[in-house]
């Protein structure tokens, strides 16, 4: 084989060696990416390890493709599952509006503690003041954050005299910064159209993916033929179909 293969079983190392090697597909030339990671990433492996041992023949019907490059392309679906993985995705309003129900009667409860303890002098009562005079959604986002880093700050200070473990102040703060990162203000400036950066990696390694995996389908005909290909090399989005339990019959006596 004229050029050994990359193959990796490591996302981050595949994405570092793909992502330089795809920069160059014009952003006009991309697939849109509407597939899920894990699917593409197990079809990509059983579709090569199907033609792996035919190589020899795949060489000989087909010498212009790069056998290098077919078995490339498990590691390849690695590198798009982290890529995909950087893309930032905002959250629909259904998934907005349960972290919000989760946020807000835990900011509450541990908002009134911190001003009960602010009333006995053992927190400042001004920054409970200004964490209090906040409002609307990203505001109370923002107030999650601060009032666990409050209790954090306090941490010694407070030991036994409110009630929240370090689970639930964390979980406050996870929904905290989570809807901090979702939510938009009212009056910010709309972002630019566009693809971010991340995107534009994931979408050129996918259509590198596609590519390749088209030379492979081929190789596969090649082997088994039209009518039998799709028996070894699946479709990138295949999913397996559950298989309808057999009924039991009923014994013999």
């Amino acid at each position: 084989m004229p050029n050994s293969p990359f193959e990796t079983d490591d996302a981050e190392s595949a994405f570092k060696h793909f992502s330089p090697l795809v920069d160059t597909i014009p952003e006009a030339d991309l697939d849109a990416y509407n597939a899920d990671a894990d699917i593409v990433r197990v079809n990509a492996r059983r579709g090569t390890d199907a033609i792996r041992p035919h190589l020899g023949q795949i060489e000989k019907a087909l010498p212009l493709v790069p056998l290098h490059e077919l078995l490339e392309i498990p590691s390849l679906a690695l590198a798009l599952g982290f890529a995909a993985a950087r893309v930032f995705t905002p959250a629909s309003p259904q998934q907005i509006k349960a972290r919000q129900a989760s946020l807000r009667p835990a900011r509450e409860l541990t908002l009134r503690q911190l001003e009960i303890l602010a009333e006995l002098s053992l927190v400042p009562a001004d920054r409970v003041r200004h964490i209090r005079a906040n409002r609307g959604s990203i505001d109370e986002a923002d107030d999650a954050v601060a009032i666990v880093a409050f209790y954090g700050e306090h941490k010694q200070a407070l030991a036994g005299k409110h009630p929240f473990d370090d689970a639930y102040l964390q979980k406050l703060a996870d929904d905290g910064n989570w809807l901090v990162a979702q939510l938009t203000p009212v009056n910010a400036k709309p972002a630019k159209s566009g693809k971010s950066p991340d995107a534009l990696v994931r979408d050129r390694l996918w259509t590198e993916l596609n590519r390749r995996y088209d030379e492979l389908y081929k190789a596969g005909v090649v082997i088994w033929g039209r009518r039998k290909v799709d028996e070894h090399v699946p479709s990138l989005f295949a999913r397996q179909v559950a298989q309808p339990s057999t009924p039991e019959q009923p014994s013999v006596a």
